[in-house]
């Protein structure tokens, strides 16, 4: 039997009106399941910011890293914001968790800069930076009366001598005792005018009145003079008082001279590369503040600032941020590497260390036991130190394994 062909027009016809009516259906599923996804990433968001206000950063941080489509940009600032808020953090409380005997003028200052550079990224931060800017200060306050209580006979002879080439009007020689009166002390009172005022009036007499050749030669005492400011130098340098030992080591002539302009070079590239670390850290650039303190550290070790320590510091910092950023393989290496290093901070470096490995744990679907027992090891060494983690911005579920965890 010949069986007849469907007719080809028929056919044309029937496939012919499908994609029209399927087009404008699959464009309205798009577009709602678009606008259901982005009504997802706005609530997302929304959360996140309320966490942000909260104070919730661990919270806050999971939050934005996941957000997408239209508040995508808002939410890298936000983590920005975050990561920069916890290292000013991190930086001031490294400097007052120091000893007595490591701190300094320098450094106090640099721990102000730090919970200041904080409250401007978040006036109402956690960690309370303004009550730690007010212990700063009041530590800075005691250094300053016991350099006052040790240093005032050396402040009585400058101003004697500064006061005797003045009234000789030896105003050059008059700025060389004023100036390093106002660089140690500008409220310093000498004979009723302040240090910083006598200083700037002698640079000015110096100037405009030409007395250097008519000073008299440098006489045995006043050679004697030099070589005790040459020593007064290194001693101040030594004490890492770098502002007045550069000072000093501008005064010396004679013999000592070539030596001081080494020791002065020496200050002037130490102070740089501190500076550049702080502006590399500020721009979260580890790898080179760590190069510039440790170029800083072959300097002097035990310079102002801590070369040394804050290169040592950075590898619990970068962990610390490492493990909030969900790179715990990265955290594990530099807190391995900080607690090798390191004296101080062992409690916080084994509690992030097990907080990473108990989080890759959980991650992966609690399986490896052996994550387990390694987490439980740093949480029983960060335990024997003491370490207590009431303040952390930690998941409940890490606090909790942290608690009951058996030891």
């Amino acid at each position: 039997m010949i069986r007849s062909s469907p007719n080809p027009v028929r056919v044309s016809r029937h496939l012919s009106w499908q994609p029209i009516l399927l087009a404008p259906t699959i464009c309205i599923l798009f577009l709602i399941a678009a606008s259901f996804a982005q009504d997802a990433q706005d609530q997302l968001f929304d959360q996140a910011v309320q966490a942000y206000s909260k104070n919730a950063f661990a919270q806050a941080e999971k939050s934005f890293a996941t957000v997408q489509g239209r508040h995508a940009d808002d939410a890298k600032q936000y983590l920005s914001r975050i990561k920069a808020y916890r290292e000013a953090m991190t930086l001031g409380e490294s400097v007052l968790n120091r000893s007595a005997d490591e701190l300094d003028s320098r450094n106090l200052e640099f721990a102000i800069k730090q919970f200041e550079q904080a409250l401007t990224i978040k006036s109402d931060g956690p960690w309370d930076p303004q009550g730690k800017i007010d212990k700063a200060k009041a530590l800075e306050a005691t250094l300053q009366r016991q350099t006052v209580a040790t240093n005032g006979d050396w402040s009585k002879q400058f101003c004697q001598k500064a006061q005797e080439a003045a009234h000789a009007h030896h105003y050059k020689q008059a700025v060389l005792y004023s100036c390093p009166l106002a660089n140690d002390n500008p409220g310093y009172l000498c004979n009723g005018d302040e240090a910083l005022h006598m200083c700037e009036q002698m640079r000015e007499l110096a100037e405009i009145t030409p007395d250097l050749r008519d000073l008299p030669k440098p006489s045995q005492t006043e050679v004697r003079a030099t070589k005790k400011s040459f020593a007064a130098a290194t001693a101040a340098y030594q004490n890492n008082d770098f502002v007045r030992a550069a000072q000093l080591f501008q005064n010396v002539t004679g013999s000592d001279e070539g030596k001081a302009k080494q020791f002065a070079q020496q200050i002037e590239s130490y102070q740089f590369f501190m500076k550049q670390a702080e502006q590399d850290l500020r721009a979260s650039k580890y790898d080179q503040a760590r190069a510039n303190y440790q170029e800083a550290a072959r300097i002097k070790t035990d310079g102002p600032g801590g070369p040394n320590a804050h290169a040592i510091l950075l590898d619990l910092e970068e962990g610390i941020s490492a493990f909030y950023s969900g790179n715990y393989d990265d955290a594990d290496m530099y807190l391995a590497a900080y607690v090798q290093e390191a004296s101080e901070h062992q409690d916080l470096a084994h509690f992030y260390s097990g907080a990473s490995k108990i989080s890759r744990f959980f991650l992966d679907g609690e399986k490896d036991s052996s994550l387990r027992d390694e987490a439980a090891n740093e949480f029983r060494a960060a335990k024997q130190e003491g370490f207590k983690a009431n303040n952390e911005d930690i998941s409940p579920k890490i606090l909790k394994a942290y608690e009951q965890m058996n030891f």
